[in-house]
C-alpha cells in the first residue's frame, strides 16, 4: 500500500461505519485504528458492533452486514485501488525493461538512490557482483558525487566516502576541471584544506580514490603528513601575499608549478586483510574483495544460511552461518546460571 491508497481506504471505512452503521466519527476512528492493527479479538468485538449497527440503522439483512464487514477486513489485509495497481504495474514494467536492457546504468542509479543507507546498499552491491558487473573504487579524477558508469563498469561516487560532504566534493570537481590531479602532493596543494582535512585525505586513499597516482595505498598514507603540511604552508604564504622566489621562477606551460615534489615513500601494498579493513572503515563496506572470499568453497559446504536470509528461516530453527565477527560483548544471563555473548 502506498500512503495515498491507505488514506483513501481509511476514509472509506469511516464513512461506511458512520452512514451505514450509526457510528459517531470518534467510534469510526477507533474502528479505523483497529483495522490497521489487525488484532483478532478486537476485530471480533468490532464485527459484532458493526453488524448490529448496520441492521439497526440501515435495516440491512444480517448476512449482508456480515459479508460487508468480511470484505472490509479482507481489504485491510492487503489491497490496492485499481488506479494505484495500474501505476505500480507501469513502473514495474519500465524498471524491468531498464534492468534487462541497460543493467549497468540501472544498477548505478539504484546504488545512488540508496547511497546514504549502508544496510540497503550492501545487498545491492552483492547483486551487482552477482550480475558480473565490475565495481570500481572511487577516483578523485573521475568520480561524481553519485555512482556513475565508465566503460561498462560502475564507478563509486565520492558521496559514499564517510565524512566527505558536498562542499569538499564540489571543491574536488572544480579543481580537477582545470586539469586532472597528478599526485598526492598536487592534490593537496590545489585543494582548500579547510574543506578537506588530513583525515578525509586518508579516507580517500584508504578506499582507493587515489590509486590512479601510481603509488601503493601504503606509500600514499605514509606521505599524507608531508603532503598536507607542505600544502598548508604554501596556502598560508599565498594568503599573506608572499611568494617564494622558486615559485615565481618555476611556472611552466598552462600555469602548472614545476616545483619539485618530495619523493614518494616506496612501500609494499598493505596485506589483503588490512586493505579490505581500511576500505570498510572509509566506506562502510568492501569493494575490491571480501575477507571470506578465499573461504567460499568451505562456506558453501558448511553454511546453510546467510545473514541476509536468516529472517526467512523461521523461529527456533538451527542455522549455520559463516561470518566475520566485528565485535563481541558478554553479559550474564538473568537467571544467573551462565553468560551469553552478543556478536556483531
Amino acid at each position: 500500500k502506498n500512503t495515498y491508497g491507505v488514506i483513501v481506504y481509511q476514509e472509506q471505512v469511516m464513512r461506511i461505519a458512520v452512514d451505514l452503521c450509526g457510528y459517531t466519527m470518534g467510534q469510526a476512528d477507533i474502528l479505523r485504528k483497529i483495522m490497521g492493527k489487525k488484532k483478532p479479538e478486537e476485530m471480533a468485538r468490532q464485527k459484532k458492533i458493526f453488524v448490529e449497527g448496520a441492521v439497526r440503522t440501515s435495516n440491512m439483512p444480517r448476512s449482508e452486514a456480515v459479508d460487508l464487514f468480511d470484505k472490509i477486513e479482507k481489504f485491510a489485509g492487503n489491497a490496492f485501488n485499481k488506479s494505484h495497481s495500474a501505476a505500480y504495474a507501469l513502473i514495474s514494467y519500465q524498471t524491468s525493461y531498464l534492468k534487462a536492457h541497460h543493467p549497468v546504468e540501472f544498477m548505478a542509479a539504484l546504488l545512488s538512490s540508496e547511497m546514504n543507507n549502508t544496510d540497503k546498499l550492501v545487498p545491492h552491491i552483492a547483486k551487482v557482483r552477482e550480475m558480473n558487473i565490475e565495481l570500481l573504487p572511487p577516483d578523485v579524477n573521475r568520480s561524481e558525487r553519485t555512482f556513475s558508469v565508465h566503460e561498462g563498469k560502475i564507478l563509486f561516487g565520492l558521496g559514499a566516502v564517510k565524512g566527505l560532504g558536498d562542499a569538499a566534493i564540489e571543491a574536488i570537481a572544480e579543481a580537477r576541471a582545470e586539469r586532472l590531479f597528478q599526485s598526492l602532493y598536487d592534490f593537496c596543494a590545489r585543494m582548500d584544506l579547510r574543506k578537506l582535512n588530513k583525515r578525509l585525505v586518508e579516507a580517500l586513499i584508504k578506499c582507493g580514490a587515489m590509486d590512479g597516482f601510481g603509488a601503493t595505498r601504503a606509500s600514499l598514507c605514509a606521505a599524507v603528513d608531508l603532503a598536507v603540511n607542505r600544502a598548508q604552508a604554501r596556502q598560508k604564504e599565498r594568503q599573506s601575499g608572499q611568494r617564494s622566489l622558486l615559485e615565481m621562477m618555476s611556472k611552466g606551460d598552462g600555469g602548472a608549478s614545476l616545483d619539485t615534489e618530495p619523493p614518494m615513500p616506496d612501500l609494499l601494498e598493505w596485506a589483503e586483510r588490512a586493505r579490505l579493513a581500511y576500505e570498510r572503515e572509509a566506506l562502510g563496506f568492501y569493494i575490491t574483495g571480501h575477507p571470506l572470499e578465499r573461504h567460499r568453497g568451505i562456506v558453501s559446504r558448511m553454511a546453510n544460511c546467510s545473514t541476509g536470509r536468516i529472517a526467512e528461516a523461521g523461529r527456533r530453527r538451527e542455522v549455520i552461518l559463516a561470518v566475520l565477527v566485528a565485535a563481541m560483548r558478554e553479559r550474564p544471563l538473568k537467571n544467573g546460571t551462565g553468560r551469553m555473548a552478543v556478536l556483531t
